[in-house]
């Protein structure tokens, strides 16, 4: 016995915009992929990534005021001004990045995204490490009345990561096996969202792409 169902008017329009939206989902996503232009991306596995920037502490704070991580970082917008390819500033309200993390996580988002015009907190590159700092900073082989292009290094290193940055999250509190997963290695924090879905831990690369 074969029983047959009919839909009323209401179940077949939202069966019709269901199937729109499916159609739509993916021409759009089609669209998008045609139109951008790859840059560069930046690598983290390569130790030249970082080389001549300088690190701050920050200090992560859950909304609720609760101490969470220290760690090592620097605004993200500054890594991406300082890529070897010209690009005017028009051309970065047209940039869109996309990070990879090693276990497979993929988040899209655009340059507005980190733009300290646009942005009141920045979106920070860090990576997972305690600093430590002696209590007495020995500058060696010290003679005459000036510094060597290493001493300065060494003082300027310290004095840089001597400044603590605090950020507020907007989230009252992680699990802790939620930060173990996001605080590892190389991370990107969006702390002015209300909620860690786009956050990426154990980054392994972050695509550059031009809107065409």
């Amino acid at each position: 016995m074969i029983n047959f169902v009919f839909y009323g008017i209401s179940e077949m329009k939202k069966t019709i915009i269901f199937l729109l939206g499916i159609v739509l989902f993916f021409n759009s996503n089609n669209l998008i992929s045609q139109n951008l232009t790859k840059l560069y991306e930046i690598n983290f596995a390569d130790k030249g990534t970082f080389k001549g920037f300088d690190f701050i502490t920050i200090k992560f704070y859950s909304s609720k005021k609760k101490f969470l991580k220290e760690v090592l970082g620097i605004e993200f917008y500054k890594l991406i001004n300082a890529q070897k390819y010209n690009i005017s500033k028009e051309d970065f309200n047209k940039l869109v990045m996309i990070a990879y993390s090693k276990e497979g996580k993929k988040v899209q988002f655009s340059y507005s995204d980190i733009s300290p015009n646009i942005s009141k907190i920045p979106t920070y590159i860090a990576f997972r490490e305690k600093l430590i700092l002696p209590d007495t900073l020995t500058v060696s082989n010290f003679k005459g009345t000036k510094l060597n292009e290493a001493q300065k290094k060494k003082i300027s290193d310290v004095f840089t990561f001597a400044n603590v940055y605090k950020i507020y999250l907007q989230i009252p509190t992680i699990p802790k096996e939620t930060m173990d997963n996001i605080f590892k290695n190389y991370f990107i924090i969006f702390p002015q969202d209300n909620s860690i879905d786009r956050w990426v831990g154990d980054l392994e690369k972050i695509e550059i792409y031009k809107i065409k």
